[in-house]
């Protein structure tokens, strides 16, 4: 029999149906709601603990590795100088408990060293525990942490190992032993906010690749938090991924059970009134407006929960900025900005990458000096490299550090951080280890360097170089009388006049000591050597004034030349240093070569040098004069002025020997200058005379009076001066220096020519004997040297080669002049070949002025 209710009943059955049914509806929704919210408030808690354990074990890990540089720096650290770096290190909140340093594996430095003391002196090949680690570091050369472990003052921990590497002169990197730095994990979970996050949420961690229910423990809290329906978020560290999971100790949904509950019931309350009276209907409505309103203030939560993230971000001393799976920029803080203030107007929530980067490059924030188009190409490029990181500068002069790292669902993640203080602190530390802190100069290490790698470019452009070792002598004395204060002002003098003394491409450094080293790179010959030596010991040899009196030192001086000498920098460095003990022996002030007869060729050429300035001085030098004679009718047509000097004690010395050295030293410059006043004085006095015409004077120049003030301007005032015609002089060169002088000697060749001067190459045919300098240059006039005049009645080789050079003259219009003319039938053969000059002891041999004034007349 069927159960028949009336028509009321039946509405009152589909009212209860269709409120149950909207009530489960809304229990259903507020549910979800309820559970995300709380999920996703329970992930910002996490992901606040992630970034400060991120920020935290990268900033300990900068100091770990921040102090084995410095240590590298400075191997000889003491215990104080470790514990006061490590203080400025650790000025910011760390989990660090303490730092030790173990040279050779053996700890002997530990910071803080109160209740670390059992520490020190624990050799760590010794503890087996930590001997494959400790190995494992050495080999690898680069920073290796392990952990958690239990450690041995209580505890567990994880300890960061980064091993010091000392670089040497030769050979592979020396290791100098390892610093190491342990974060006790309770100290660790304290400062990151695990601890205070435990009172609501129970919060596990663990690491990444432990699958859930497997029996490995985990690094805190309780295993079974991976069991349930957990919050999680990845924790990114050089010791690999960490998983931190968060369910709420109530239980999720715990504070929204009650409301629930309360929603059950007013349905029922509802479906029965509705079942009496309409006024249900009323009710029903109320109880719908009170889900929406809780709806409501579920999102609004949320709002507040995300905006918290915001702030959190924007609170970071570091600028922020996320970039999504489409490079578009989604998130920034106000710190990135203010890092780069020209982009506080470009900068805007998403942006592209690329635009960002190119407004970057168009407000002048780079990295280098590259091109605008390179460096935006390797800016992108560095952008979608995982791990990726550069550095910019500022307009106002801030370096800011840009790292980027990539999450496994596509964001890019940027820090910039401002790293101005620290790259200065770096250069410091650089400056330091290259540079002697008294007197600014290269310090030993430097030096040696600089040493190595002047060897290698000698030896691949097979050049000379020299190196002088300076020990200053009397410095003891300094110190012990006038105390260590004036000693380092002399040093610092002393360092002063020695690089005063040397060219740009010189190097002095302060070796150690009163010891300075030099090296003088490209050297023509070891006169220069003993030049550069014999100047640095007069500069050194005059008084300081120091500490309101005046202190005299002098110096000692090795001098060792490559390759001759050695062939490697501790060689040249070794026997420099052996040749300055034996200047001291001699008496001190003075300098010897390491190779004795380079001190006697010295000795002579300082000598020969000293001689050359009283010479000058004294007036001591004189011209001797050679006619030359037309070939045609053996008339005058000339002379050739030579310098003679005649030394008190030595006699006449040879132009030979002399006009080297002067050319050295650039005496050559002050002789040249009074040879060319007085040869012209001498030749326009005898033009005055009644029938004394010189028809030519010819006077040799060398190319390093060009260098010296020797041109146009200076021989017309001597011109001037004399009154000799220029027409009638003629100056003398040698065919090197056309050709090593080219784009100078040019010019002030022209210079000559516009005042009327001819221009003579002596010795022609000897040298290059380019032709093209024959037409670039203005000469008029060549001289063929004596060599190929001697054999020419006999060597039909070298009368061809003469007859050569006279056609040569001849197509140039140029007059040629037969040098070292000694016999009748060499003359006779010459003005058949058809030579119009000549000179030689067959004609005349040089003569003094007076001499020269009877036998022709002037």
């Amino acid at each position: 029999m069927r159960l028949r209710l009336p028509s009321s009943g039946l509405v009152i059955l589909l009212t209860l149906t269709v409120v149950l049914a909207v009530e489960f509806a809304v229990e259903v929704l507020v549910r979800q709601h309820e559970l995300r919210r709380e999920q996703e408030q329970t992930l910002a808690v996490l992901n606040g603990v992630r970034a400060r354990v991120e920020k935290l074990i990268y900033r300990d890990l900068y100091v770990v590795r921040a102090l084995a540089n410095h240590i590298a720096a400075v191997p000889d650290i003491d215990q104080a100088g470790f514990d006061a770096y490590v203080q400025r290190l650790l000025r910011t909140p760390t989990a660090l408990s303490h730092v030790a340093a173990a040279p050779n594996l053996t700890i002997r430095f530990v910071y803080p060293l109160a209740g670390n003391e059992a520490l020190l002196g624990m050799d760590y090949l010794a503890m087996p525990a930590q001997r494959a680690a400790v190995n494992n570091t050495i080999l690898r050369r680069t920073m290796m942490i392990s952990g958690p472990i239990a450690l041995r003052q209580g505890g567990s921990g994880f300890v960061a190992r980064e091993p010091v590497i000392l670089p040497t002169e030769t050979g592979p990197p020396a290791i100098w032993g390892l610093v190491a730095a342990v974060i006790k994990q309770d100290e660790l979970y304290r400062v990151v906010g695990l601890d205070a996050a435990r009172t609501t949420l129970d919060i596990a961690v663990r690491a990444d690749d432990i699958p859930d229910g497997a029996a490995q423990p985990v690094f805190y809290g309780n295993a079974t938090v991976f069991s349930r329906d957990s919050v999680r978020t990845i924790v990114n560290l050089p010791i690999g991924r960490w998983v931190i999971a968060a369910h709420p100790r109530a239980g999720w949904l715990a504070g929204v059970t009650p409301t629930l509950w309360l929603m059950r019931l007013a349905a029922l309350a509802l479906a029965a009134v509705l079942a009496a009276l309409l006024q249900s209907r009323a009710r029903h409505l109320r109880e719908q407006m009170s889900a929406l309103e809780a709806l409501q203030r579920s999102e609004q939560a949320l709002r507040r929960s995300r905006q918290d993230l915001i702030n959190a971000i924007d609170a970071l001393a570091e600028g922020f900025a996320l970039w999504n799976q489409q490079d578009r920029l989604e998130v920034y803080n106000q710190q990135l900005p203010k890092m780069l203030p020209a982009l506080a107007g470009v900068i805007q929530v998403g942006m592209p990458f690329q635009s960002l980067v190119e407004a970057m490059a168009n407000l002048g924030v780079v990295g280098s000096d590259e091109k605008r188009e390179d460096w935006i190409a390797r800016r992108l490029e560095q952008h979608r490299a995982p791990g990726g990181a550069l550095e910019v500068r500022t307009r106002a002069g801030r370096t800011v550090s840009i790292s980027e790292y990539h999450t496994a669902d596509g964001y890019v993640v940027g820090l910039y951080t401002d790293v101005t203080e620290i790259r200065a602190a770096e250069e410091h530390i650089r400056y330091r280890a290259y540079f002697d802190p008294l007197t600014a100069l290269p310090n030993r290490e430097n030096f040696m360097n600089q040493l190595a790698q002047t060897v290698a470019e000698s030896q691949r452009d097979q050049r000379q170089f020299a190196l002088l070792f300076v020990d200053l002598d009397r410095f003891k004395n300094v110190n012990d009388t006038l105390g260590h204060a004036v000693g380092d002002k002399l040093l610092v003098e002393a360092g002063k006049r020695l690089t005063d003394c040397l060219r740009h491409s010189d190097t002095v450094a302060r070796f150690g000591g009163d010891e300075f080293t030099v090296i003088m790179r490209d050297i023509d010959n070891a006169m220069n050597a003993a030049h550069c030596a014999e100047t640095l010991i007069e500069a050194l040899t005059e008084g300081f004034e120091l500490a309101e009196q005046v202190v005299h030192t002098g110096a000692s001086i090795g001098i060792t030349l490559y390759p001759v000498d050695g062939a490697d920098g501790h060689t040249l460095l070794r026997n420099a240093d052996m040749a300055m003990y034996r200047a001291k022996a001699r008496g001190r002030n003075t300098f010897r070569f390491f190779a004795a007869e380079m001190t006697t060729r010295a000795e002579h050429f300082v000598a020969l040098e000293k001689d050359l300035r009283l010479a000058l001085s004294r007036r001591q030098f004189d011209f001797d004069y050679q006619p030359v004679v037309r070939l045609d009718d053996g008339a005058l047509a000339g002379a050739e002025a030579l310098l003679r000097w005649r030394h008190p004690q030595r006699g006449a010395v040879s132009p030979g020997e002399f006009i080297p050295v002067a050319e050295e030293t650039r005496l050559i410059v002050d002789i040249g200058a009074w040879a060319l006043r007085h040869a012209c004085r001498t030749a326009a006095a005898w033009c005055a005379r009644d029938g004394g015409a010189l028809p030519r004077l010819a006077v040799n120049v060398s190319g390093r009076q060009l260098w010296g003030g020797f041109d146009g301007a200076f021989v017309a005032e001597v011109l001037a001066e004399s009154g000799f015609p220029a027409e009638r002089l003629v100056f003398e060169m040698t065919e090197s220096l056309l050709i090593d002088e080219d784009r100078r000697v040019g010019a002030i060749l022209r210079e000559f020519r516009d005042l009327g001067i001819g221009i003579a190459l002596d010795d022609f045919g000897t040298g290059y004997s380019a032709l093209g300098y024959l037409r670039r240059f203005p000469v008029t006039m060549l001289k063929i040297d004596r060599s190929f005049v001697g054999d020419i009645e006999s060597n039909v080789s070298d009368a061809r080669l003469v007859e050569s050079i006279i056609a040569l003259g001849r197509a140039l219009n140029l007059t040629v002049v037969a040098e070292g003319v000694e016999s009748a039938g060499q003359a006779a053969l010459l003005r058949n070949l058809g030579c119009e000059l000549a000179q030689g002891y067959f004609f005349a041999r040089p003569m003094a002025a007076g001499d020269f004034e009877k036998r022709y007349g002037m």
